[in-house]
């Protein structure tokens, strides 16, 4: 229909058509048969065991039978419903909707279905799915099937389904990561908008490629195409904590960009496998990253190469690193000093100003000179050290004390003995 009808042409147009078709016969069907000549009771029984609502309306439009599940559905009992119209416990425009649907299925003798709300009994609000079917009995009169779902909790789930639909959407196409899904044969279903923003190519040139196609095309970058296609061929299993990899991506405008992926497989009862892949640009991490790297091999090289033992204290005074040197000086291992504050092998005498040195280089700016002071071997015996120092503050916030210090014994004594034959000399000629 073009346009809504009124309520009064639609009951107008019902009342004209239950005239239409009682005029056809006057005949009654057999009380203890169907208009489909099966035995009424047989049909009865099955029909009140069913958990569908199923009623028979006949010529005029009024229920003639209501199966027991009423109750169940929507509260009322049977008695309430028989001898009156259906579309009574209907609220417009829902008796309209229906209306409509019982005229088109008398009008054309053809089955249709709606989807409509009603209210309990108790009077809470229902959804129900309603299948209408004409019938001619043996008299030639109409009647209607009328078979009733309660679909409340099926639509709700669909109403849910929705909202969750709507909200992965919404952030597929807000989040900052990009998103993808695949099927099990790794063919890239979908892929969020931000898609060409992060890798420089459009969702279209994406979708319908299959990660293969893709892992061994110029996409990846060939020294990580091994690790991907290990981690592909080993699955994802479903529900699981998934798969992690990094990965370099060529952009389109030719650079290679860092990616961080996640994938983490679902199931949804008998569907297909799917895999949701969310991925981001670590690209400026993965460069710091290897900077630091970079730097600490430098460290590393330059602590090794020097002939000073370099160490680094933190703010307690405790050794996190030590040369390999300090084995050539001292006759320590590094791991056998790492952890131990070196203070215990400073000779007593030097204690207090390798302690007082110490603090005040914590709190000093830029490095200081650390004087001459005795540190005992490995074998007993005392070294002396020198060198200087510096406090600097670590990324954890921390602050960390580096001194580089060289033995200085061999020159402490030939100074000495320079000292002493020059004093024997002042005494010769005196």
């Amino acid at each position: 229909m073009d346009d809504w009808k009124t309520k009064a042409e639609l009951i107008e147009e019902l009342n004209t058509l239950r005239a239409r078709v009682a005029s056809l016969s006057a005949e009654k069907t057999p009380a203890d048969t169907t208009p489909f000549g099966a035995p009424r009771s047989g049909v009865r029984d099955f029909l009140e065991t069913s958990r569908a609502v199923v009623s028979e309306l006949d010529e005029e439009g009024r229920i003639v039978f209501v199966s027991p599940t009423v109750t169940d559905v929507l509260g009322y009992s049977t008695e309430d419903f028989l001898g009156n119209s259906p579309f009574d416990w209907f609220d417009d425009p829902a008796r309209i909707s229906a209306l409509e649907q019982y005229l088109t299925t008398m009008r054309a003798g053809i089955t249709t279905r709606s989807v409509f709300q009603a209210q309990h009994k108790q009077g809470h609000d229902i959804w129900l799915e309603s299948v209408t079917t004409p019938f001619q009995g043996e008299d030639g009169r109409l009647r209607t099937i009328i078979v009733t779902h309660d679909i409340t909790q099926l639509k709700a789930a669909g109403d849910e389904l929705r909202r969750s639909e709507d909200r992965y959407r919404a952030i597929a196409e807000n989040a900052s990561d990009l998103i993808a899904e695949i099927d099990e044969e790794g063919r890239i279903l979908f892929v969020s908008a931000n898609c060409e923003a992060i890798v420089g190519h459009s969702p279209e040139a994406l979708m319908g490629q299959t990660l293969w196609e893709i892992g061994g095309s110029v996409y990846i970058h060939p020294d990580d195409q091994r690790p991907i296609a290990a981690a592909l061929d080993g699955g994802i299993p479903a529900d699981g904590e998934g798969r992690e990899l990094e990965f370099r991506y060529r952009h389109h405008d030719g650079s290679w960009r860092s990616l961080h992926a996640k994938g983490q497989a679902y199931r949804r009862g008998d569907a297909p496998l799917r895999i949701v892949v969310v991925a981001r640009d670590i690209t400026e991490k993965a460069r710091a990253q290897q900077e630091v790297r970079d730097s600490e091999e430098r460290y590393r090289v330059l602590a090794e190469a020097s002939q000073d033992m370099i160490s680094e204290l933190d703010s307690e005074g405790r050794l996190i690193y030590h040369s390999p040197t300090v084995f050539d000086v001292l006759g320590f291992r590094p791991e056998d000093v790492s952890g131990t504050t070196p203070f215990g092998l400073v000779h007593p005498e030097d204690i207090e100003q390798v302690t007082n040195g110490f603090l005040s280089g914590m709190e000093a700016i830029g490095p200081r000179e650390i004087p001459p002071y005795r540190v005992r071997h490995r074998d007993g015996s005392w070294r002396w050290v020198e060198g200087s120092g510096v406090a600097y503050r670590a990324g954890d916030g921390e602050m960390r004390f580096v001194a580089v210090t060289r033995d200085v014994t061999e020159s402490r004594r030939a100074a000495q003995k320079r000292q002493e034959l020059e004093e024997r000399m002042r005494r010769a000629q005196k």
